[in-house]
């Protein structure tokens, strides 16, 4: 089994789009994270004989000690259907890079895959909405509720829109942060990261796309999405409840949609629900249709003594959210 190191970012998005992966391994996400926090990445592919890569890993390097890396796998590896990289073969490849440790989170629906009597399950959970069913099927799964504010705000005229411009972004992060502080959950995302995606290629196979709902030209709600070849991402977002009566968190999400289905995505994940620690943000996205999925989670792969003793800690960390 041979690996070979460090793809061309274009080669690697568009091999990670046909593939069907998810944009945290994308290059794009990649070289942002480089560009802004000064974190290194390898980008690791196997292709078959036809020279088709068919398994891929953006890894990211963390210092545990200074001469012991953790390698962070946000959302893969990626891989074809058959074409899974064993665990011994990888670990042969992770050793020889002087990687301790390396956690694993592939974006992979895990719902038909039972968990042991017993066990309690800590999977992630997340809802895909199936939007190769077209728009009149999406607008009947839409609560009904949902479907009378998107109603509501477009007789009371909002508007919504794409945005790149440096007083919406700044609004848009301002927005989320505030949203944060108000219920006490992490938004570690800088202004000039969002930045740095959204200006990036927007007609690209991996891109980032603000979504912003205006009511006489103030903002009233956004919706950050990645985009990868034909799935999308809800990544950050957040609403002005000051113009809550105006409903532009529903308006927004099915323009959302709209746009997905006529540009041929089939997929949109609206990238994790809790039910027990954020029952608003659960009831929401419940509302909006689509099937509840199970994810397979973070696995820690020690592959050094030193590994194995930060191993345990980092899996608690994990577990403790």
């Amino acid at each position: 089994m041979s690996f070979e190191h460090d793809v061309p970012a274009a080669e690697w998005d568009a091999a990670l789009a046909d593939l069907g992966g998810h944009p945290l391994q994308s290059a794009l996400w990649g070289n942002a994270r480089r560009a802004e926090e000064g974190i290194q990445s390898r980008y690791w592919a196997h292709r078959n004989d036809g020279r088709k890569i068919v398994w891929m890993a953006r890894i990211e390097e963390r210092a545990m000690t200074p001469v012991h890396k953790l390698g962070w796998i946000a959302r893969g590896p990626t891989s074809e259907p058959g074409s899974e990289i064993s665990d011994a073969e990888f670990h042969r490849e992770l050793k020889a890079a002087n990687f301790s440790m390396v956690v694993t989170d592939p974006w992979k629906d895990v719902s038909a895959c039972p968990i042991e009597v017993g066990i309690q399950d800590h999977r992630p959970r997340t809802i895909w909405i199936d939007l190769n069913v077209g728009s009149d099927r999406l607008w009947s799964d839409l609560k009904g509720s949902r479907r009378t504010g998107v109603k509501r705000a477009a007789k009371s005229g909002v508007v919504v829109e794409q945005a790149v411009d440096d007083q919406t972004i700044e609004a848009f992060h301002r927005m989320c942060w505030q949203i944060s502080t108000l219920k006490n959950f992490k938004f570690n995302a800088g202004m000039s990261f969002i930045r740095r995606l959204v200006r990036a290629e927007p007609k690209g196979i991996v891109a980032t796309h603000l979504f912003v709902a205006r009511h006489e030209a103030n903002l009233c709600a956004g919706a950050l999405i990645l985009r990868c070849g034909r799935s999308i991402h809800y990544m950050w977002a957040g609403t002005d409840r000051a113009y809550g009566n105006l409903c532009p968190g529903e308006a927004l999400q099915w323009a959302i949609m709209e746009w997905a289905i006529s540009i041929g995505c089939t997929i949109y994940d609206l990238e994790g629900i809790d039910q027990v620690a954020n029952p608003g943000t659960y009831t929401f996205k419940k509302s909006l249709g689509g099937s509840e999925v199970v994810l397979a989670g973070q696995r820690v792969l020690p592959l050094s003594m030193v590994g194995q003793v930060l191993g345990t800690f980092v899996e608690r960390r994990l577990r403790a959210g």
